[in-house]
């Protein structure tokens, strides 16, 4: 008789253990025992009994199942497993209906605990009794020690949050569990990398530049990646990015939400905050302006300052920026790869780049790329600290409202409701007037002086120094990303080669021929005079941005 050996296991973890080598071991010496012989091994690593993953399509013996029905497997073959949960843990219903079609088919069933399932005995009452006993058995226990897992992983989740001991000992690679479970031991130069991460984050460097800039330092990363030899990669980097533990707090399953089955819950003050929230928040959305702009590449020159922005005019592709004859040229990555658009056409990019740095720099460059550290980062700092109270406060205020309508603890929860409502206000109090202390701290400057201070950020674009050059073209970049909505090259049938940038409040846009000559500026007084925008202020940043418009539009006409 021919035996096919099965083997399953729910976790991938489980593979290093001793269950993958007990089955094939025991099943196999079972198969030996019964004057069996073995011609297959089938395995279904990883994959939940409980959840049916082994029976779907994708599942080895869903895929053995299929051949069954399909006559491929010979009648009299035997399908060895080690027990009956090895076959399913969804109670004694699916258990049976798959082996009745089996035995039905000619295939048996054993396991290596003694229980043979066969045409023969499949007819006989005890052996049905076996089944549905030994199924439920087989439910009732997984359940029984899901039920276990999961109510205890949730208390130990309310004594952490309690002040108790802490949840895991796996943490963030800048921290390791004491022994005493009630706190972490900080390892200081890896919290400096993290914070020379976000720094270069907020700076406007992507994942990837990130990472080879680390790997180029010869900075190792930790964990098993450091072990294997492998260097920083944009998944690590981009993780440390949006890791809410940075900020101190712990969130259930941040790390693999697929496999949490407790309520979503954050616990503020889990950790020590180690990068300050000003930092966090425009770290992240720089990340998030990559992401909306397609971001760029990662070279370290910081070519195009519209990365990102740039569009074909024919059929809306990206623009590639790469070096012809010591000069950039831009063209359609459609185009280029022959992806169906036919505008192969390529567009100088410096002398564009030193024109469109002439019109529109003066409206990028507003007050807040040049305040003084001393002067506004304790407030920054102090603003994004206080948001964050906000937002917290408002997460515990939803909280309470939703267990107001449990039935169970809703009495309990309801008598906390005014003072949540009261912390929510003051948290909306203090950033309001955070807000207005940072903006009466920037100031403002006169337009000669802006002017200045914006040529001098033009000077530096070109500087020798490549640190220099460097930071000043990333800031330039972030402030173009903040007012320009596209830019679109097409050929122009007066004009040629051109570039059109058009602005984020559609109340401007320019053509700048590849030669760097303008050939248009339009403005839409709808947007200076019309209606439609009373209700911006002068403090937000559309408005400004319009202000600034209005007022040259207004000069020049």
């Amino acid at each position: 008789m021919d035996a096919i050996l099965y083997i399953r296991f729910s976790t991938a973890e489980q593979k290093t253990g001793d269950s993958y080598d007990r089955q094939r071991r025991d099943g196999l010496a079972y198969i030996e025992k019964m004057g069996w012989r073995h011609t297959a091994t089938i395995e279904d690593l990883g994959k939940s009994a409980w959840k049916g993953e082994h029976m779907l399509s994708t599942g080895a013996l869903g895929k053995l199942s299929a051949e069954v029905a399909a006559g491929d497997i010979g009648k009299g073959t035997v399908i060895v497993a080690e027990k009956t949960d090895r076959l399913s843990r969804e109670g004694w219903e699916p258990l049976f209906d798959w082996l009745r079609d089996m035995t039905r088919r000619g295939v048996s069933v054993a396991t290596t605990d003694g229980h043979l399932f066969s045409p023969e005995t499949m007819k006989d009452q005890l052996s049905i009794i076996k089944i549905l006993l030994g199924g439920q058995a087989d439910q009732s226990h997984s359940e029984t020690i899901s039920r276990r897992v999961r109510d205890s992983y949730e208390a130990a989740i309310e004594a952490a949050a309690n002040g108790g001991p802490k949840v895991s000992g796996k943490c963030p690679g800048w921290m390791t569990l004491n022994k005493d479970r009630m706190g972490f031991t900080y390892h200081a130069d890896r919290v400096a990398l993290v914070q020379d991460i976000y720094e270069q984050a907020a700076a406007g460097r992507g994942a990837r530049w990130i990472a080879k800039n680390l790997n180029e330092r010869g900075i190792p990363p930790w964990g098993r990646k450091f072990k294997a030899g492998v260097g920083w990669d944009p998944t690590t980097i981009n993780w440390i990015i949006q890791s809410p533990a940075v900020e101190g707090e712990f969130r259930v399953g941040y790390s693999n939400p697929a496999r949490v089955k407790t309520a979503p819950r954050t616990i503020p003050g889990y950790y020590e905050r180690i990068v300050d929230a000003d930092l966090v928040a425009r770290a992240r959305a720089a990340f998030e302006s990559r992401k909306v702009t397609g971001g760029g590449r990662h070279t370290a020159t910081a070519v195009n300052l519209f990365r990102g922005l740039m569009r074909c005019g024919a059929c809306g592709s990206r623009m590639y920026l790469n070096s012809r004859h010591n000069r950039y040229a831009l063209q359609c990555v459609s185009a280029g790869g022959s992806r169906g658009c036919d505008a192969k056409e390529t567009y100088l990019y410096d002398d564009f780049e030193q024109t469109a740095l002439d019109t529109i720099l003066d409206l990028a460059l507003d007050d807040k790329w040049f305040s003084k550290a001393d002067d506004t980062y304790p407030l920054t700092v102090a603003l994004a600290e206080a948001q964050k109270r906000l937002a917290d406060h408002e997460a515990r205020l939803q909280r309470a409202v939703d267990k107001v309508l449990d039935d169970e603890v809703g009495e309990l929860f309801a008598a906390r409701l005014p003072s949540l409502k009261r912390a929510v206000q003051d948290a909306t109090n203090e950033v309001s007037e955070t807000e207005k202390a940072l903006a009466r701290a920037r100031g403002v400057v006169s337009a000669n002086e802006h002017q200045k201070r914006v040529m001098e950020v033009r000077g530096a674009i070109e500087d020798p120094d490549p640190a220099i050059r460097e930071a000043s073209r990333l800031k330039v970049i972030q402030a173009l990303q903040g007012i320009v909505e596209s830019v679109t090259c097409d050929i122009y049938s007066d004009y040629g080669r051109c570039f059109k940038i058009t602005l984020k409040t559609g109340a401007y846009n320019i053509v700048i021929g590849d030669d760097g000559v303008v050939w248009e500026q339009n403005y839409n007084p709808e947007f200076y005079f019309g209606d439609n925008t009373d209700h911006l202020t002068q403090e937000s940043a559309v408005g400004k941005l319009l202000a600034d418009i209005r007022r040259r539009w207004t000069a020049e006409t």
